[in-house]
């Protein structure tokens, strides 16, 4: 069996909901029996954490691997730099907070202010994560609590007393709940996005607009880009929205997710860049640092931790040189010029002050200085993992701690997210130093 983009019904289902199963996003975060760019996406995502080839095709390896006892569950770190992320801080703003409870409305909660069935979603999704955390704050044995354990139908026009809006407001403002609302707000907004590329949207921005536009009112959003003709950009739908007699009356909401969609600076493909160093772990310098990277910038027989990190730049087409738009990434075999080429870009981020994303820079002061390319960040346990040549004279996953002292800052790559873990890193938290 060969699944793929395009493919349609009961095995796109079945594939969709293991995904889902292993907390893949999958677009919609719903098994719809559609291959298309969320599946597509979610498959290259668990074949890079599973060891298999990266081509979004579910073939009979992907698929053995998929249905096996113990495959790699996806641990997405969310961010807030990427289109998703972007559109949802553009939402919450004028939603509302993790804690917001809307005092006029049936119980309408959250920082995208999930409404009456949604609202009972995702409520008992924080029961299911922690069920005697939510017995504690809500009372074991309250009317809130057990609505909890029936259909959802029961928040159909359920209005909230003033003493559940006080316990409520505690249950979510716990780490459960935003996990959980995070979680769900990127799920949701994914697929309001993912509705508006079905529409024939492909302006990024625009993309944005409309994620709010859908959060709002999906028919309004229907009506109003049906009636644009040609191509739907930012100021198309943004007119189409202040003429929209509906959606005019929020005429302080559309212009300023206008002016938010608007300074969007769009996304940068750094997935090829980061699979291209994943691809060169294990590979071994010959005697006296000779490498392939060496010879590729032509300095071999030298410390060659920033040539890696350029080589694999410009293999995933993000050289910074005359001519490439994407050119993002300096060429650079000296780590202290690599750190001012950022720094005079104003994209440095100092530790302490900047949470590295995907595909960032990592620059590491210690007796000599070494840098490497962060695969991901995890904010929770405090660690960075990164993919770096001449560790310990070869290519290597490694992680060590945020606030590890040697670790000077960051050069900001525009990353979509705070990417993944690499669980078989190896440790570099007890001190150790790379001789770069």
């Amino acid at each position: 069996m060969l699944l793929q983009k395009g493919s349609e019904g009961d095995d796109v289902k079945k594939l969709q909901s293991r995904l889902i199963e292993l907390g893949y996003i999958c677009g919609t975060g719903t098994a719809d029996g559609i291959y298309g760019n969320g599946t597509y996406n979610s498959v290259k995502d668990f074949q890079r954490l599973n060891g298999l080839s990266v081509d979004g095709i579910a073939g009979q390896n992907t698929l053995t691997a998929l249905y096996s006892a113990n495959p790699e569950r996806y641990e997405f770190i969310p961010g807030n730099d990427d289109i998703v992320g972007y559109a949802v801080n553009a939402i919450s703003r004028w939603e509302g907070n993790y804690t917001s409870i809307n005092p006029r409305e049936p119980v309408s909660i959250g920082i995208l202010q999930w409404y009456q069935e949604r609202a009972h979603d995702l409520l008992r999704s924080i029961r299911e994560q922690d069920a005697r955390l939510v017995e504690n704050i809500l009372g074991k044995d309250s009317v809130l609590a057990n609505e909890l354990k029936q259909d959802r139908s029961v928040f159909s026009g359920r209005y909230l007393t003033n003493e559940e809006k006080v316990v409520l407001t505690n249950l979510l403002n716990t780490q459960v709940s935003r996990k959980i609302q995070d979680k769900a707000a990127r799920i949701d907004v994914e697929g309001y996005i993912e509705n508006g590329k079905r529409k024939g949207i492909t302006d990024e921005k625009a993309l944005i607009y409309y994620a709010d536009l859908f959060n709002q009112s999906p028919k309004q959003a229907k009506v109003i880009t049906e009636a644009i003709e040609g191509e739907v950009t930012l100021d198309k739908i943004h007119a189409g929205a202040m003429a929209n007699p509906v959606m005019r009356r929020y005429a302080a909401r559309r212009t300023s997710v206008y002016n938010v969609a608007n300074s969007f600076a769009g996304s940068i493909p750094l997935d090829k860049f980061v699979n291209t160093a994943l691809a060169e772990c294990g590979t071994v310098e010959g005697a006296n640092n000779i490498t392939k990277y060496g010879e590729w910038y032509g300095m071999n027989g030298e410390p060659w931790c920033g040539m890696f990190v350029s080589w694999c730049a410009n293999q995933a087409g993000l050289l910074a040189a005359s001519g490439n738009n994407n050119g993002i990434i300096p060429k650079y075999a000296s780590v202290s010029l690599g750190m001012e080429w950022y720094k005079n870009k104003l994209r440095f981020g100092k530790k302490g002050e900047y949470k590295p994303h995907y595909g960032d820079i990592l620059f590491l002061k210690t007796g000599a200085s070494h840098t490497a390319i962060v695969a991901g960040y995890d904010e929770g346990n405090n660690k960075i993992y990164t993919i770096e040549g001449n560790f310990s004279n070869k290519v290597s996953k490694v992680w060590r701690y945020a606030d590890d002292p040697r670790i000077t800052g960051y050069g900001k790559n525009y990353g979509t997210s705070y990417g993944y873990i690499l669980k078989d890193a190896v440790s570099d938290a007890s001190g150790h130093t790379s001789t770069v």
